[in-house]
C-alpha cells in the first residue's frame, strides 16, 4: 500500500493522535523555555548582587577620602590664616618702624602730624588712622610735584641761626659762593635725602608684602570653596554617621531594604508559575522576611566589628599573623616557663650542645636567635627592646610593659621614669608603605590619661615611634593632642643585645648575671645602675665577670 492511500484511509486516526500528543508537546517546550528564564533570571540577580556590593564598597572609600580631604582642607586654612596674619603683623611693623624712624628726629618729634607715632613702649601699636594713612603712602598716584622744598632754621657752630632750604641759605658762604653749603646738606641728610636713608627698598619691601598678602587672601578664599563643597558632600553621609548604636541599625536595616527590592522579582516571577498560589506565596513570605532578618544581622556584626577595631586597634594586629599562631600568642603567658636545657636547644643541635663550652652555646644560640626568621609578635618584641635599648642609654629606668604584660599593656609598649617624669611610648615596626592613622594615636592618648589620672603626682606623656609613616590626619590629631610623633625611625639590628646585671643575694653577695633575649627574665631586668650595661658579645659580659642567669623557680634561690 503506498502512503498516500494510507493517510486516505486512516487519516481519521492521525487527527486524533495528533489532538493528544500537541498538548504533550506544548507542555515540553515550556518547560524547556522557563528553565532558561529561570537561569537568566538568577544569573541577572546574581550580577546585580555583586554590583550592589561594589558599589557599596565604593562609597565607603569615597567617604573615607572626602573625610581626610576635608581634614587637609581645614590644616590649609589654619596655616594660611596664621600665615596671612604674620604677613599683616608684619607690614605692620615694617609700616610703623619707618614713620617712627623719621618721627623721632628732634625737628619732628614735637610736631602734631608725628607725636602721635613715638611712644616709649615699642610694643604699644598706634591706631589704625595712623596705619591707614602710612599705607596710602604706598599708592603710586600720590606724587610730589616739583618744585620739592624744605625749610628749617638750623643753629650754626658759630651761634648764628640761617634759614635753610635745599634751594638757598642765609648763611655768607651760600651767597659769596653761590653753591651748596653746610647747612643744606645737613637740612639734607637730617631728612633722609642724603647719605643716610634710601627709602626705595623699604618701600619695595612692603609693596612685594602686601602682594603677598593679596595672593593668601585668594588662596584662603579658593580653600573656603573647597571646604564649602566637601561639606556639602558629607551632608550625604551624616544620616549614616550619626546612629545611636554601634552596629548603625539604620543603615543595616536600609540595606536589607534596598535588596529585597530584588527578591520582590523573583516573588512575581514565582507567582506566575501554575502552582498552588497560597502555598507559594505563604513559602516566598516567610523566606524574605528570614533573609532581611539575616542581612542585617550580618550588617550589624560587621559594624560592631569595625568598632571594636576602632576602639581597641592592636586587634588589627592579629589580621596580619595566622589564627593558630595569634592564640598561642594570646596563652603564652599563663604557659609554664621552660628549662635552660630545653631553650637551648631549639638553637642547636645535640653534637653542638654536647661539645661546645658552655660561653660558645650560648654565643651561637645568641647568634642563631638574631637571624632566625621571626613570627610578627617576635618582631615588634624586637623592636620594643631596641628602643628601651636607646632609652636607658640616656639615662632613663625603662619599664618593658608591652613585653612583659602582651595584650594588657594598654598600648604602652614601654614606661621610662626619670625623676618626676613618666614617658609612656608606643611602638609600631611596620612595613615602610603602610601608615598609622588616627586611630592608633586616640588609644595612646587615652592610655595616657589614664596613667596620669592614676599617677597624679608625675608628669606623664605620650610618644609614638613607628618604622612606618602618620597619616596627615594622624599626624594633625598628635600635634592637638600633645602627643609626639617619631616616624620611620628605623631598627638596628647590631645593636648590643646581652644584658649585664649587677644585683644583690639574700646574704648580701654582689651577683654579677648577664641575660640572653630568649631567657625568661630578660625584659623585666633594667640596666640603670652603676657597672651594669650591654654586651654585644658573650665573651665581652664574661670576660666583666658576669655569668648566665639562670632560670627562676620561684621560691627558691637564682
Amino acid at each position: 500500500m503506498e502512503f498516500k492511500d494510507f493517510l486516505l484511509e486512516y487519516w481519521y486516526v492521525i487527527l486524533v493522535a495528533l489532538y493528544f500528543l500537541f498538548p504533550v508537546l506544548s507542555r515540553i517546550q515550556d518547560c524547556i523555555s522557563g528553565k532558561a528564564k529561570r537561569h537568566n533570571q538568577e544569573r541577572l540577580l546574581a550580577e546585580k548582587e555583586l554590583s550592589l556590593s561594589r558599589k557599596e564598597r565604593e562609597l565607603a572609600e569615597q567617604a573615607k577620602m572626602l573625610e581626610q580631604q576635608r581634614a587637609d582642607h581645614i590644616y590649609q586654612s589654619k596655616m594660611l590664616m596664621q600665615r596671612k596674619q604674620h604677613l599683616d603683623d608684619l607690614i605692620r611693623c615694617r609700616t610703623i618702624d619707618m614713620a617712627r624712624n623719621v618721627a623721632s628726629r628732634d625737628y619732628l618729634c614735637r610736631t602734631p602730624a608725628f607725636s602721635g607715632l613715638l611712644s616709649n613702649d615699642e610694643n604699644i601699636i598706634p591706631d589704625s588712622s595712623y596705619y591707614s594713612r602710612l599705607c596710602s603712602v604706598l599708592n603710586t598716584s600720590l606724587k610730589i610735584i616739583p618744585p620739592f622744598d624744605i625749610s628749617a632754621n638750623i643753629l650754626s657752630d658759630n651761634g648764628n641761626i640761617y634759614h635753610t632750604t635745599l634751594y638757598s641759605c642765609s648763611c655768607p658762604d651760600f651767597k659769596y659762593r653761590k653753591g651748596p653749603c653746610k647747612h643744606m646738606f645737613r637740612l639734607a641728610i637730617e631728612t633722609g635725602l642724603l647719605l643716610n636713608m634710601n627709602t626705595a627698598p623699604l618701600r619695595d619691601d612692603l609693596s612685594k608684602l602686601l602682594n603677598q598678602r593679596s595672593a593668601l587672601l585668594q588662596e584662603e578664599s579658593r580653600i573656603h570653596a573647597a571646604d564649602k563643597a566637601l561639606r556639602k558632600k558629607e551632608q550625604d553621609f551624616d544620616r549614616l554617621l550619626h546612629d545611636t548604636k554601634q552596629t548603625y541599625p539604620w543603615l543595616a536595616a536600609n540595606y536589607a531594604d534596598f535588596l529585597s527590592i530584588y527578591d520582590k522579582e523573583i516573588y512575581q516571577q514565582l507567582l506566575n508559575k501554575s502552582r498552588n498560589i497560597e502555598k507559594v506565596k505563604d513559602m516566598k513570605k516567610a523566606l524574605k522576611k528570614e533573609l532581611r532578618t539575616w542581612r542585617i544581622r550580618a550588617k550589624k556584626a560587621e559594624y560592631q566589628l569595625h568598632f571594636y577595631e576602632t576602639l581597641f586597634p592592636w586587634l588589627l594586629d592579629f589580621k596580619e599573623v595566622p589564627p593558630v599562631e595569634a592564640f598561642e600568642y594570646a596563652v603564652s603567658s599563663s604557659a609554664a616557663p621552660q628549662e635552660d636545657q630545653e631553650i637551648l636547644k631549639k638553637y642547636l643541635s645535640p653534637e653542638e650542645y654536647t661539645k661546645l663550652s658552655s660561653g660558645e652555646r650560648f654565643q651561637l644560640a645568641l647568634d642563631r636567635y638574631i637571624e632566625r626568621e621571626k613570627s610578627a609578635w617576635e618582631v615588634g618584641i624586637e623592636y620594643e627592646r631596641y628602643i628601651g635599648y636607646l632609652c636607658e642609654l640616656q639615662g632613663y629606668r625603662v619599664t618593658y610593659s608591652g613585653a612583659i604584660r602582651k595584650l594588657e599593656d594598654m598600648g604602652r609598649d614601654l614606661i621610662l621614669e626619670k625623676e618626676n617624669k613618666t614617658v609612656l611610648i608606643q611602638c609600631k615596626r611596620w612595613a615602610k608603605d603602610k601608615q598609622i592613622h588616627e586611630k592608633h594615636v586616640f588609644q595612646l592618648t587615652g592610655s595616657t590619661y589614664e596613667y596620669q589620672y592614676h599617677h597624679p603626682e608625675r608628669e606623664v606623656i605620650g610618644v609614638f615611634v613607628s618604622t612606618a609613616s602618620f597619616s596627615p590626619v594622624a599626624a594633625h590629631c598628635a600635634e592637638r593632642l600633645n602627643i609626639p610623633l617619631f616616624p620611620e625611625t628605623p631598627f638596628n639590628k647590631e645593636y648590643p643585645r646581652i644584658k649585664c646585671n649587677i644585683s644583690k643575694g639574700p646574704n648580701g653577695e654582689v651577683r654579677k648575671i648577664y641575660h640572653l633575649p630568649m631567657d625568661q627574665q630578660y625584659d623585666t631586668v633594667r640596666i640603670s645602675s652603676p657597672g651594669e650595661f650591654y654586651a654585644a658579645t658573650v665573651q665581652e659580659a664574661e670576660a666583666a665577670g658576669f655569668r648566665r642567669a639562670y632560670r627562676w623557680r620561684g621560691s627558691k634561690s637564682e
